[in-house]
């Protein structure tokens, strides 16, 4: 390793390679590339957590759109083969990821750094934005902030989660309830909790899957399309399309279980057992959230440690949740209007019978 550059190519450790920085909840994260296009993208993606400048202790991702660096599986021992990726510890020490579609991505552990390398800008892009989730995400659980597996929305100071299976209606949901100026859209997909049961916003560009509803809604220009290894194209709306006002740390009140119906929308309440499954699925195991295995899962006893810590922190979290949080199962209709109409109503009742004065002869 060159002491000078960190075992940096020269250029990089120079900061001449164009890039940005992410800085989330004092977790940073320098992302480089030469090609602007898939810069541009990836930066567009966390604009709400763009920095001005970083720190040498960050996350670096660096991408370039290049030949896959195969050389790096030379001599390499192959941890595990899946369909989609196979796993490898190179002869220095540190992962390698080969994606049979054409991407090698090395991966230093020790210094938190990662070179993705592929002819393919989409798939660059794509692999990109997932590491960066993982290591991002794998550093914001050892501080505390754990992501679940729910949109999440705030009503008249009031915090709530709503979780749902992968395209389940989260996304609709919550644009919907961005027209109305009581609510404000906290996160899409992923949001944070804490220790305490406490919301912390996680606002990322929302997807939309081709054919939604949603897409008229938005000028052509605000889009950008998506291409995706094993799934259809989504196309991508800025996280201040929706809400350009998000708020700090929010209490959670609620949680809502989505269901689809062909009824008309309505919600029941549901008991803690089924609120605490739902809760082990989303939050506890992360069903859903983009830990993405191939870097979130490692072999060394080392990091047995963290990964306990991690376990334990989304256990309690999960518990917080559990005591403060009323649980419900929303059951939705076709027809998103009247599905926000229905929650508004719902909370609103909710809150005026919480602040509504004891009569006499009550417990207060």
């Amino acid at each position: 390793m060159d002491p000078e550059t960190n075992g940096l190519p020269r250029a990089a450790a120079a900061g001449s390679v164009p890039h940005f920085f992410i800085l989330a909840y004092g977790v940073g994260v320098r992302v480089e590339s030469a090609a602007a296009g898939l810069l541009a993208d990836l930066k567009e993606d966390f604009a709400h957590f763009a920095a001005a400048s970083g720190h040498d202790r960050d996350i670096r991702i660096t991408a370039r759109l290049q030949p896959p660096d195969l050389a790096l599986l030379k001599g390499a021992r192959r941890l595990v083969k899946t369909g989609k990726c196979s796993v490898f510890r190179t002869a220095a020490g540190a992962r390698a990821v080969h994606y049979p579609e054409g991407l090698v991505c090395e991966y230093d552990y020790a210094r938190e750094a990662g070179t993705l390398s592929s002819e393919d800008p989409a798939l660059l892009r794509e692999i990109a934005y997932l590491l960066i989730l993982s290591r991002l995400g794998e550093k914001l659980d050892l501080k505390g902030l754990h992501r679940i597996h729910a949109m999440a929305a705030e009503f008249e100071g009031d915090g709530f989660l709503v979780t749902a299976p992968v395209s389940g209606g989260k996304t609709t949901l919550l644009a919907e309830l961005a027209l109305d100026p009581a609510f404000t859209p906290l996160a899409n997909d992923t949001p944070l909790v804490d220790s305490r049961g406490d919301i912390h916003p996680f606002p990322l560009r929302v997807a939309l899957a081709a054919g939604s509803p949603l897409l008229a809604r938005f000028p052509a220009g605000a889009l950008r399309p998506f291409e995706r290894r094993h799934y259809p194209r989504k196309y991508l709306l800025a996280a201040a399309g929706l809400s350009g006002n998000v708020p700090g740390r929010t209490r959670c009140s609620k949680l809502f279980l989505l269901k689809k119906r062909a009824g008309p929308p309505h919600i029941k309440k549901i008991g803690r057992p089924r609120a605490a499954l739902e809760l082990l699925i989303s939050l506890v195991i992360g069903s859903g959230v983009p830990q993405i295995a191939e870097y979130f899962l490692r072999t060394e006893l080392s990091d047995l440690p963290a990964k306990l810590c991690i376990l334990l922190g989304r256990l309690g979290a999960a518990l917080a949740l559990l005591r403060n949080c009323g649980a419900f199962c929303f059951y939705v209709s076709p027809e998103p209007e009247l599905n926000a109409r229905a929650l508004k109503l719902f909370l609103s009742r909710k809150r005026t019978a919480s602040a509504a004065p004891a009569g006499p002869g009550t417990c207060p």
